[in-house]
């Protein structure tokens, strides 16, 4: 498996207006774990050499955003296509310290590039912040096992849980394609993805939520239909905008044969909202390898915190029929300590939970060597968190070298008495 990929981070701010604007100045050095391998860059742009899948993931902070939304969209070559499942909308972008997050899959030929492009419908003055990252990598040649799908078209919903289903995979322009499927496993009508031997999985979601007006909103990679909230692949949002509003999700998941998984909502109490066109839904098996170092890992129970920084510890890592977590021994569930065996490049997710989080701002850090660097393209932020219940996400590749410790770190401006819900889970893979 070539070593082949990047972790950017913003060098600077970037001041963007209304219309859409591509992000142009990455760095992918000078920080650990960034990196930059296989590719070229230029201009905000990452450039394949090897043609193949390759998988993205980008968290955006947006700072001094007053009106209207702003979407985040992975690009191919340059073209803005919201459908392309690989896109995510906020109308509810507190005016400093927010994230949004995005990822998805793409079949790319040599010569092909990929970028982040932003989008405001109203704002004419406003920042994507350094404290931002982007990362892609090579997850196997063009005909590995996997696909990138788009929901045909919008579906309303009420209370309760639900099943996206009637998906596409095709029906691009051959030069801008995101979306593809490779080994005939995903079933576009019921949106079930089904694994023909045990592997490990890299799962992506965004979910774009239309019109949710009360009550809360998850998202969960839901496994042989159980819809766990506990298996390290769930986010829920405690008070979603009320037009539009996308959730996301990502991990590296342990299935065996005959599994399925597939992307599920739950609404506790509106009952007329639309999981909208504009999602997307995406798997890929790894190689071999990646089932030999990781892990995937839920938190064993609520934990309380008040201001500065903490470690966040104690996980479970006793997979079910419907969570499927599992540890190859790196990881030390107590500690919460993540501890590479070798060099190379490896996929880390995180999708937490936080209750009653109401004051000034608060972040979720992807730790290298307890490193608490917001700078290092595995951050986000929120400077309006809900009360009840709000989520941090973070996915992106690094290259580690042996003996490297990870972590995640959790962080409080000034409320002093709020948790760590037990619905928080994370893993880290070996790709390369």
């Amino acid at each position: 498996m070539p070593q082949i990929g990047f972790l950017a981070d913003l060098n600077g701010n970037q001041a963007f207006g209304t219309g859409w604007r591509e992000i142009t100045i990455w760095r992918t050095s000078g920080f650990k774990p960034g990196f930059l391998k296989g590719m070229t860059y230029s201009g905000g742009r990452f450039k394949a050499v090897t043609a193949g899948v390759y998988s993205f993931h980008a968290s955006i902070r947006i700072d001094s955003l007053t009106s209207g939304y702003v979407r985040a969209l992975i690009a191919k070559n340059g073209n803005q296509d919201t459908n392309n499942g690989l896109g995510a909308i906020n109308s509810d972008v507190s005016d400093n310290y927010d994230t949004v997050n995005v990822n998805g899959k793409m079949q790319l030929k040599a010569g092909d590039f990929v970028s982040i492009w932003m989008y405001a419908s109203g704002d004419s003055s406003w920042l994507v912040y350094s404290e931002s990252g982007f990362s892609g990598a090579y997850v196997g040649p063009p005909t590995v096992e996997g696909f990138q799908a788009d929901l045909v078209s919008s579906q309303t919903r009420g209370r309760g849980w639900f099943t996206a289903i009637d998906y596409r995979t095709s029906g691009q322009s051959a030069s801008v394609a995101t979306l593809f499927s490779n080994g005939g496993n995903f079933n576009l009508a019921n949106g079930r993805y089904t694994a023909t031997e045990d592997g490990v999985f890299l799962v992506s979601m965004n979910t774009r939520l239309q019109g949710p007006g009360t009550g809360y909103f998850r998202l969960v990679g839901s496994i042989n239909g159980g819809r766990s909230t506990n298996g390290g692949v769930h986010t829920i949002d405690g008070n979603p905008a009320s037009s539009y509003e996308t959730m996301t999700v990502a991990g590296a998941v342990s299935l065996r044969r005959g599994d399925y998984i597939s992307m599920d909502v739950y609404a506790d109490a509106d009952n007329s909202w639309q999981i909208y066109s504009e999602s997307g839904f995406g798997v890929v098996k790894l190689h071999e390898q990646s089932h030999q170092i990781g892990f995937l890992a839920n938190l064993a129970g609520t934990r309380g915190y008040g201001t500065g920084w903490n470690r966040v510890s104690g996980f479970t890592d006793t997979g079910t029929l419907t969570t499927r977590l599992f540890n190859t021994g790196h990881f030390d569930p107590n500690t919460g300590t993540f501890t590479a065996p070798r060099a190379g490049i490896y996929f880390v997710g995180a999708n937490f939970r936080f209750d009653a989080a109401c004051g000034a701002y608060f972040r979720l850090l992807i730790t290298i060597n307890e490193a608490r660097d917001p700078n290092n393209g595995l951050h986000a932020i929120d400077g309006g968190p809900s009360c009840d219940y709000t989520a941090f996400n973070v996915d992106a590749f690094m290259f580690l070298n042996a003996k490297d410790r990870v972590e995640v770190h959790v962080y409080s401006n000034s409320d002093n008495s709020w948790a760590v819900q037990a619905e928080s889970g994370w893993g880290v893979t070996f790709l390369s």
